[in-house]
């Protein structure tokens, strides 16, 4: 009983079988365990090389490809290929086992230890915009369209953004449109994981004055 990649474990009453019901050495009793006439059916454990197949599940690689694959040993630990696919407007987050997954199961060059072939998906985060809303001021909003999941921005000067808002200075930036306080100044940095509005909070600035009296 030979079968190329494959080892033989015994014999099963059932051809789905992935365990032996028994061994090639076992003995059988007719009385008890066969009262019927009965198909045995050999079970086989794969031992040849697995595929991992990468699916995009949306992304692509370089050549236009929607899924690329990997040949590993059959039991041996092996890290993943780095991802190469790419998708626009989403940030690789892992790799999933099934298509509408959520979840990462295996991220970037994981290792993984197969005995037979795998099938994984991309899971893609849509990247999120960020938009600075100059609330009441004079100029344009400052947007930052699809900045990639879980990287940061850094606030801007009011120079920077070319803002006016009469004798009134840039504070900095709140998340309520209504807030006379700051969340952020300029040159503070933020990681962003989600669509977000920033308001600018405008202060008039004060002014000192100081007498003095001369005797």
């Amino acid at each position: 009983k030979t079968r190329e990649n494959y080892e033989f474990l015994g014999w099963s009453t059932s051809s789905m079988a992935i365990s032996a019901t028994y061994t090639e050495s076992s003995s059988i009793s007719y009385s008890s365990q066969l009262t019927t006439d009965t198909t045995l059916y050999a079970v086989w454990k794969y031992t040849g090389p697995v595929t991992i197949t990468f699916d995009g599940n949306g992304g692509t690689v370089s050549d236009g490809s929607t899924s690329v694959t990997q040949i590993i040993d059959n039991g041996v630990s092996t890290p993943l290929n780095e991802n190469t696919f790419v998708r626009d407007g989403f940030t690789f987050m892992g790799w999933a086992t099934s298509k509408n997954s959520t979840y990462v199961y295996y991220n970037d060059k994981d290792s993984v230890n197969a005995t037979n072939h795998l099938t994984i998906y991309a899971v893609w985060k849509e990247n999120p915009s960020v938009v600075l809303n100059v609330n009441g001021g004079s100029g344009s909003n400052k947007t930052y369209m699809k900045v990639p999941y879980n990287s940061s921005i850094t606030f801007p000067t009011q120079e920077e953004l070319g803002w006016t808002n009469g004798t009134k200075k840039l504070l900095g930036f709140a998340s309520s449109s209504s807030s006379s306080t700051a969340l952020y100044k300029s040159g503070n940095s933020i990681t962003i994981t989600a669509d977000t509005t920033y308001y600018a909070v405008w202060v008039e600035p004060v002014s000192l004055n100081i007498s003095v009296s001369l005797p």
